[in-house]
Parts: C-alpha cells; structure tokens; sequence
C-alpha cells in the first residue's frame, strides 16, 4: 500500500528525474529552466514542511509540502509535484486528500500560491481538496504565463 513519510532530499532529486510534464511544465514556466533537480532541491530546502508519498515498492511518486510566506507568517505556500505514477494510485491518492491537505494546513490558518493554468489535472484537485480559486494573472514568471491564485482556510 503507499504510504507518506517526511521527504529526503533523496526523494526530491527521485521524483526530479521522472516528472509529470504538466510539472515541468508549471516549474519551467515560474523559474525559467528545467533544471529540475536544482529546483526541486531549492523547494525543499526553503519549505518548512516536505512529505513524500511512496508507492507499495517504496520508490517515491509525489513531493508536496509548504513553506512560510516571506511577510505574512500566518499564509502557508503549499506546492506539490509528482511522477506519471501517482495516476496508478488515483483512488489511494483521493481518499487521503484530505489528511494530505490538512498535514500542511494544520501549521498554517491560511494556505495560498498561484498555479499555472495548463496544469489542469492538479486545479480538479485542488477543488477536490477544498481550494477556492482568485484573479489570474495574465503574465507571470519568466515565461509570462497565466497562472491563477488559489488559496484555503482553516
């Protein structure tokens, strides 16, 4: 059965080298490279919680986790990203959505980011999961892409 640990930095570089493509497409968009491991080692290392989700062999399919907002200590970033593996657990992965959320927003009253609008497969689920959605903006990152904020609170 998978199961959900503290992250490594291990899991992160893991997870790095088989991305979904909407993810590196998402990453790519809001940093301006695709040297995914550099930025997904950035993530942990600036998150103040990380968590990844392992399959029933033990091989990492899901980092997500959040850090603090620089100027409001209360808002907590939340941010996940996953290999094409997650899909084979789909109904694993809906039914602990909520425990998932709430293992990030137990720290924080308020949970908000902004996410590219081609990443459709994570908006559903972040409506799933409870999230309201906020103004998009048009040109974000370096790539000037649409990105739209999404926020949740405890």
């Amino acid at each position: 059965m998978p199961h959900i640990i503290e992250a490594t930095l291990d899991n992160c570089l893991y997870v790095a080298s088989d991305l979904r493509e909407a993810d590196k497409q998402e990453l790519q968009a809001v940093r301006g490279h695709s040297n995914f491991r550099e930025i997904l080692k950035d993530g942990y290392r600036q998150s103040a919680l990380t968590f990844c989700i392992k399959s029933d062999q033990g091989l990492p399919i899901a980092i997500y986790g959040g850090g603090t907002h620089p100027t409001q200590p209360h808002v907590g970033i939340p941010w996940m990203v996953s290999t094409p593996e997650l899909l084979s657990i789909k109904t694993w992965f809906l039914r602990k959505t909520p425990w998932i959320v709430n293992s990030v927003q137990e720290h924080y009253p308020i949970l908000w980011n902004l996410i590219d609008v081609r990443n459709t497969v994570h908006i559903n689920w972040l409506q799933f999961a409870g999230f309201q959605f906020g103004d998009i903006k048009e040109s974000f990152g370096p790539e000037n892409r649409p990105f739209q904020n999404f926020y949740r609170f405890r």
